[in-house]
This record gives C-alpha cells, structure tokens and sequence, in this order.
C-alpha cells in the first residue's frame, strides 16, 4: 500500500514517531482539495509543490482545470507559493509567473528553510498554512517539521526523477503500510489493521523469507570461505586461486588476494542459491502463485531482478570487507549483514512491482 485515496490521518491515536511523516488529509488530485473549506477553516496561504503535484514531472503546460482551481482560490482570498527542489529554476519561474503565484526554490525540503520564509514572506501564521504535495519525505515531512499540516496527494504518474522513484517511493510502500491502520476513509468504510494489509502480509512474509534466505546465504558463504579443508588447504584459498586464474576480470577486480577472490565466489554460491530458494518460496507463498501460468516469464523477470540484486550483493560484501576496520572474519561476516539489508529493499521492491506485477500488481 502507498497512497490510500481521499480520507484523514487520525494523528490523535498514532504513535509519536509517524506523526512525523503523516500527513493530515489525503487527496487523489490537486482539483479534489476544497480551497473553499481550506478558507472556512482559517487558512490562508496554501504551499504547493510542482512535478506530479501541479502537473506531470518535467511538463510545461499546466492543466487547464489546475489553472482554474488556483484562480478560484485566488478569488476567495488564498494566497499561494511554490516550494520546488529543482535543478531547473527558469521553469520553475515560467510556471509560478505563468499561474501568478510566488515560488521559492532554496535549501531542499524537508528542510524547514522554505516553508518559513514563505510564511514569513505572506505574514500568516502556522495554523493558517498547508502544504499539499506527492511525496511524504520531501512534501509532508517538511510541512510536519515546520509544525504546519499537509495534505498528501496520489502522484500524477509514474514517471519520475529516478532517486524518487528507486528511494522514496519504495520508502513511501512501508511507511504507507504502517500508516493505513490510522487512516480514516472519507467514505466511511471499515479501517483495515496492519496485517489486513494484503501489502503488509506480503511485506512481513517477503522479510521471512528473506531471513531464511539469508541464513543459507551466510552459511554456506562461510563454509565455503572458511569452514571447508581440502588436503589440508582451504576451500575458499584453492577457489580463489583458481578464480584469479581463470577469471582475474572477475574475482580479481579491485586487486583482490587469493583469499578475497575466495570469499566473492563463496558469496557467490551462498547467494545464487539463496536466489533459487527465495524465488520458489516468494512466488508460492508471498505472492500465492502456484500454476503454471506465466511461470517461465516470472523466472526470468526474478531472476533478473534477484541477479542484479546479487552483484550488489557480492561488490557491496566485498568493499565492506576491504573497509571495514575489524579483522578479516569480522570485516565478512559484518559485510555479509549489511549488504544483505541493503539489497533486500532492491530485491522486494522489484519481486513485487515487476516480477510478480501481473498477478498481484
């Protein structure tokens, strides 16, 4: 779950700490926000973010009914100002000129620097600010770290700058599942828990699995490296010499040792079928797939999802191992940790937006 449609946050019953990033109010469109109420209610100065808020990201023209939206709140009395973390200040300009509004471009949001020079430049107070845009850790949180409210819409597409959509979209599907158990639909429907979230289930099966997954990974990736002798030479050694030898472009990249390339094929091993594994328990039990349909696509897509996910995998484990100040066991069993959690938000993120989208998208 992310954006969860038109409804409020109840703030009153959520723990301290998702007060931070939750918005007050939730809209599927910028047009759908009522200004007339927003002015009943004592607000007069309404911050506005730009891409995928007031317009599709990168766009020019703004949408003829989001110009009239903005005329209309002009006529009841609302002021409005643009806050935009662009690399594109000139657009920036034609859009604000373009609506006649002001806008401000300066220390990035969530940095409190915009949202207080704005209110300060309107001279209105914080109960008589909102902030409305698509995105909870620039938009929302901002306006909560200012002590204003937000509201929070559904983005106008997918199509995005890439670090939103790799970091804080991905961010946004957890913190959106911890969310919805405070949220209160606008039609009155029942309010669903944490674990009725079909993404949450899936979540909390997908880290499981992972959990097993990653102590297959860790154990064979040590037995391998350290645990097994052959004639009494390592295991790990002999691969790694054997490694350099036949692949230095590979296993030597860097200028590894003998015992490092060693340890990038145990990770290796260790991780490959850990892939094996996660695919056939995800697929039948995170994402309940059990036909044969689509199975042959699905592999492929996973696997080149899980694939990618284990050379980061593999290069992340062995730069910590190389950087990490303890000895040479703890450099690799720490870097085996940390590398693993931070692909694990890769790997979920792509099983269930692109290998598995069809069915369960």
């Amino acid at each position: 779950m992310k954006h969860p449609g038109e409804g409020r946050y109840d703030k009153e019953k959520m723990p301290d700490g998702l007060k931070k990033i939750s918005p007050s109010t939730a809209y599927e469109k910028i047009t759908d926000v009522d200004l007339s109420q927003l002015y009943a209610e004592g607000r007069r100065l309404v911050l506005l973010d730009v891409d995928n808020t007031l317009m599709h990201w990168g766009a020019d023209e703004i949408p003829g009914d989001v110009r009239a939206w903005v005329q209309g709140g002009k006529a009841l009395g609302v002021s409005f100002c643009i806050l935009s973390n662009t690399n594109r200040p000139e657009r920036l300009m034609r859009i604000a000129g373009s609506l006649g509004v002001e806008a401000l471009r300066g220390k990035n949001k969530p940095s409190r620097q915009m949202y207080e020079q704005a209110m300060s430049d309107h001279g209105v107070e914080h109960d008589q600010t909102i902030m409305i845009g698509d995105q909870l850790l620039t938009d929302v949180l901002g306006a909560n770290r200012t002590g204003i409210d937000a509201i929070w819409l559904r983005p106008l597409s997918k199509k995005e700058f890439l670090g939103t959509r790799l970091i804080s979209r991905v961010v946004e599907r957890v913190l959106g599942v911890m969310l919805a158990d405070y949220f209160l639909p606008v039609k009155g429907e029942q309010k669903r828990s944490f674990f009725q979230s079909e993404s949450a289930r899936q979540f909390v099966k997908f880290l499981l699995v992972g959990g097993t997954s990653f102590v297959i990974d860790y154990s064979l990736t040590m037995t391998f490296w350290k645990g097994v002798y052959i004639q009494g030479a390592r295991l790990g050694d002999t691969m790694g010499e054997a490694g350099l030898s036949a692949m230095p472009w590979l296993v030597g990249v860097g200028g590894a040792t003998a015992r490092e390339a060693g340890f990038r094929i145990s990770k290796a091993i260790g991780a490959g079928t850990a892939i094996v594994f996660s695919f056939l328990l995800n697929r039948k039990w995170t994402f309940k797939i059990s036909g044969k349909e689509d199975r042959s696509r699905q592999f492929v897509k996973f696997f080149t999802v899980a694939g990618t996910g284990m050379l980061l995998n593999v290069s992340l484990s062995s730069w910590f191992l190389q950087i990490l100040p303890f000895d040479e066991t703890n450099n690799g069993r720490i870097g085996i940790i940390l590398a693993t959690g931070m692909v694990a938000v890769w790997n979920f993120t792509g099983q269930k937006l692109f290998a598995f989208r069809k069915a369960h998208g």
